[in-house]
């Protein structure tokens, strides 16, 4: 878990009994022990996977990296298991030692392991809509005005130029506009859905703040099920494929494993946050890049009973992926004191943004 700043201990306290509390019996079946203690020498590097196994992967050790020599990659705890790290060693010869600043402590969530559904092999490119865009419920506009896209890692946008090649998405349930933008071969909202529906809300119960975050809702909500169907204590057993959801039609919610796409684009998991968050807005001096012009808010989430925690300090965006356990679905997290994304488990019933990516 991450380790976060004294400023925000007073928020997370409440986040993680509340979460701790309803979630206790399924994490411990979950981790299998994960009440166990660190062991007292986690090593930089092992010979093989099967040495590395002898060191159980729990919550003591989440974001804690080990070299697999036969492997010559870096594997990375996420509280279940050892995975392969996004963060690798620039050759073969060289290891990356496991250090606290990959530590991730504090947190009422643990990180997933990306989910198992795959994507398509590609995106298709957006096109002008045409004037018969009232038989749909959505149109997307290419700009005429966007300029060519970039796959370089250091993206298409700096404070003097921005390159990044930019759409309009119009949903016509609302008749509201979005800013849309290309990643990689991925079209994404540029901005946080602000579709009213059952078990969405406004940042404080304040309209002004949907105006400027989009709304919270709850993930039943954004899977466009409902609270008995697919909410906490619901399995929802969604089929495969996208999951258009709450998103406006020719979009979807994006699942873990797409999000993980986005974060291999804009050069890594390590770097995603500081990459995704927008150029202000953040609390603390926690304002990222931009640079790829997703432009992520901090909007903070809402709990379950009505309160809500840390706008200005963090970004929460649902995935489509339900975990084993039928309280927790994956989502994408971005703080103010780190640049590295997150994507653990969260608790069905809060409230969190939603980006939608092209089908």
């Amino acid at each position: 878990m991450r380790m976060l700043g004294m400023n925000n201990v007073i928020a997370s306290i409440a986040k993680q009994s509340l979460l701790a509390i309803s979630l206790s019996i399924a994490i411990i079946a979950c981790s299998d022990d994960d009440s166990a203690t660190k062991p007292l020498s986690l090593p930089s590097e092992v010979a093989d996977m099967d040495e590395l196994e002898d060191y159980k992967c729990n919550l003591s050790l989440i974001g804690e990296i080990v070299y697999v020599r036969d492997k010559r990659k870096n594997y990375e705890c996420d509280g279940d298991h050892w995975f392969e790290s996004y963060n690798q060693p620039k050759s073969s010869s060289s290891v990356k030692n496991s250090s606290s600043s990959n530590k991730q402590s504090s947190s009422s969530k643990k990180q997933g392991d990306g989910g198992s559904r795959s994507t398509s092999s590609g995106q298709a490119e957006p096109v002008m809509s045409s004037s018969s865009s009232a038989k749909s419920s959505s149109s997307f506009m290419s700009s005429s005005s966007a300029k060519s896209s970039s796959s370089s890692k250091i993206g298409c946008k700096t404070e003097t130029e921005d390159n990044c090649k930019y759409g309009e998405l119009v949903d016509n349930r609302d008749g509201q506009t979005y800013k849309t933008v290309k990643i990689g071969y991925q079209w994404w909202m540029a901005e946080n859905l602000n579709y009213e529906t059952d078990s969405s809300f406004c940042y404080n119960d304040s309209v002004e703040y949907c105006e400027k975050y989009g709304r919270l809702y709850r993930w039943a909500a954004v899977v466009g099920k409902s609270e008995s169907k697919c909410g906490s204590g619901n399995t929802c057993s969604l089929p495969s494929g996208n999951i258009r959801g709450v998103c406006p039609s020719g979009w979807h919610l994006p699942d873990s494993t797409e999000w993980n796409t986005l974060f291999n684009a804009v050069g890594g998991q390590s770097t995603a946050g500081k990459m995704l968050k927008s150029t202000s807005g953040w609390n603390d001096s926690g304002n990222g890049t931009d640079a790829f012009g997703f432009s992520a808010l901090p909007a903070g989430y809402r709990l379950d009973n009505g309160w809500y925690f840390r706008e200005g300090k963090e970004a929460n965006f649902w995935s489509s992926t339900e975990h084993i356990f039928n309280e927790l679905a994956y989502d994408l997290c971005l703080y103010d004191d780190n640049n590295h994304a997150y994507l653990p488990l969260g608790d069905k019933r809060f409230g969190s943004s939603v980006r939608c990516l092209q089908d």
